[in-house]
């Protein structure tokens, strides 16, 4: 018996719902969402000390790039090693850059995309407003379990 079925021993077959009462789906879920935690947990500290050399691999190669002013490297298997520029944007000021972009509509224009705050959609039809013009927004209900 290997550690998977040792699991199913323990936790019970996952076909069986459709013989189980409401509350007992509902414990069994937080039992094996419990269940699947620590093995998470177990699994991440395993590969932290992987996962740090790697990181620190990175880190020297990054290095040893920029002294030799290289692009990349290769290795003797034909594995690579490249630079890449990460670029990271965020607005700052809303209030400045809203006032830039009215000014500066025809390069701002590109700048914005289609994704609004679903948050302030659902809080402004939630008011009694109507949807914006161009905006659609979909409900659907799920569940969620919580320990008592």
């Amino acid at each position: 018996m290997d550690e998977w079925d040792t699991v199913i021993v323990r936790h019970g077959p996952m076909s069986d719902r459709q013989d189980m009462t409401t509350g007992a789906i509902i414990d069994k879920v937080i039992e094996i969402r419990d269940f699947v935690d620590a093995e998470k947990k177990a699994f991440e500290e395993r590969i932290k000390p992987f996962k740090e050399w790697m990181a620190g691999a990175e880190i020297e190669v990054l290095n040893r790039l920029n002294a030799e002013d290289a692009k990349s490297a290769k290795s003797q298997s034909g594995a690579i090693a490249f630079k890449q520029l990460a670029t990271h944007v965020k607005v700052n000021d809303k209030d400045k850059w809203t006032a830039w972009a009215k000014v500066n509509w025809d390069n701002a224009r590109e700048m914005f995309t289609s994704h609004i705050s679903k948050e302030a959609i659902k809080s402004y039809v939630d008011s009694g407003q109507q949807l914006p013009d161009g905006v659609e927004m979909t409900q659907i209900w799920g569940v969620n379990f919580r320990r008592g």
